[in-house]
């Protein structure tokens, strides 16, 4: 059944087309919403109440072509997401020392950086985003998967653009400090 036979039946049967999307999608989802939360048990709540947001709001989508009902969807996880960490006040940043300094530093992606990443398996990266702190974890996932500007992302979890570019060169040099040690793990062994 195609996107837009199951937007069109969102409208009419909720029911058989809440089935559909959730064995198309739910893999895909549920690992974006636990890219925010880094806990399987929520990823899988978020991934629920998100989809009963798309029920209920199935009038307000408008098919525009392939994908747009998986992007109409996922947009609505990462919100559904975002609202649940502010909302239980579990989106607490990580304190800067030194926002200045870190915000005007340049990060460049080197050759050592991209060869860890050829070594190891999604899943496993998977679990190391969802390992990190949850600040850096939500302006990680914002930024490097979903591709959100730092002033964007500023505006969706109320603090400067600045602080989101430091999170994310933060979690950035977290997560190569946990590919390295996976590295030098695997080697041992």
């Amino acid at each position: 059944m195609s996107d837009r036979e199951i937007a069109d039946l969102l409208r009419t049967d909720e029911e058989a087309a809440f089935r559909l999307l959730y064995r198309r999608y739910a893999g895909q989802l549920r690992a974006v919403a636990y890219r925010y939360t880094g806990d399987s048990d929520k990823a899988e709540d978020i991934l629920q109440e998100a989809m009963i947001k798309v029920c209920r709001h199935a009038d307000s989508f408008s098919y525009r072509g392939d994908g747009s009902l998986y992007g109409w969807i996922k947009r609505i996880v990462v919100h559904t997401a975002l609202n649940s960490l502010k909302s239980f006040h579990e989106a607490r940043m990580c304190p800067m020392d030194d926002l200045t300094e870190v915000a005007t530093e340049e990060v460049e992606d080197s050759v050592e950086e991209v060869s860890l990443l050829d070594r190891i398996s999604p899943e496993l990266l998977l679990r190391m985003i969802g390992e990190l702190p949850e600040g850096y974890r939500q302006v990680f996932s914002l930024y490097a998967v979903e591709g959100h500007s730092h002033k964007e992302i500023g505006a969706m979890l109320g603090i400067g653009e600045r602080s989101s570019a430091s999170q994310y060169c933060r979690a950035k040099k977290r997560l190569k400090e946990k590919l390295e040690l996976w590295i030098q793990e695997t080697e041992r062994e």
